[in-house]
């Protein structure tokens, strides 16, 4: 994400009066520095404006979005992503059971009478990567309790599986022959660059860039001139 800080002529003419750089260095650094607190939020947040990811996966630095701040003279920040491909289970996902037979009974009288419906737990599953457009995924399942290959050890997972292979960004439905793996979705850099989500912080961000190295200058001449 890029961040430009526009300042006021005659304030920077000021402060170059009266600052050195190191003084106009530290102003734009610590700018920098809290817009990119600031856009981590905001980045988030316009994410999840469009996307369902959880704000624990977004904010964990291995998972999702990540800062690495200006130091000294190297006036430049950013903020990355992740881009890992989220598990599907992470798009509030629903299941559905469906009828797969039907019971029948003989009756006293030789009739043949229907009974209960036979259905699957989970027989459909629908998902939501985007919000408000719901789809659901008839070759997918979820198998309750996965093993460990090499200690046997069986978990319970909220992971949705199907034939086919993760790709980037999605999952790619495979034929009987393809093995069976987790379904993926978008990763959280994928779902920042989305036009829908930059948006939402791009901004947001430049203007709060801006507010704050304004204050750190006006601040700095402030105690120059012995005003605090």
């Amino acid at each position: 994400m890029e961040v430009k800080i526009d300042v006021n002529a005659d304030l920077w003419e000021k402060a170059k009066a009266k600052l050195s750089s190191s003084q106009i260095a530290s102003a734009m650094r610590m700018a920098i520095n809290e817009s990119l607190t600031k856009g981590r939020t905001e980045v988030r947040k316009g994410i999840q404006e469009t996307y369902n990811m959880r704000t624990a996966l977004l904010n964990d630095e291995k998972t999702g979005l990540r800062i690495k701040k200006a130091k000294g003279y190297n006036l430049t920040g950013d903020i990355s992503a992740s881009h890992k491909p989220v598990p599907i289970s992470e798009a509030n996902p629903k299941f559905k059971s469906v009828t797969i037979g039907q019971k029948f009974g003989k009756g006293k009288d030789g009739s043949i009478n229907k009974g209960a419906k036979i259905k699957r737990s989970v027989g459909q599953i629908s998902v939501e990567v985007i919000k408000g457009q719901r789809k659901t995924i008839n070759t997918a399942f979820v198998p309750g309790r996965a093993t460990n290959s090499q200690t046997g050890q069986q978990s319970f997972t909220s992971a949705i599986f199907a034939r086919g292979k993760r790709g980037t960004p999605g999952f790619k439905f495979g034929k009987q022959r393809m093995p069976i793996d987790v379904i993926s979705t978008v990763s959280p850099g994928t779902a920042a660059t989305n036009e829908r989500s930059v948006e939402q912080y791009q901004g947001v961000v430049t203007e709060y860039a801006n507010k704050r190295f304004v204050h750190h200058i006006e601040r700095l001449i402030k105690q120059v001139d012995g005003l605090s």
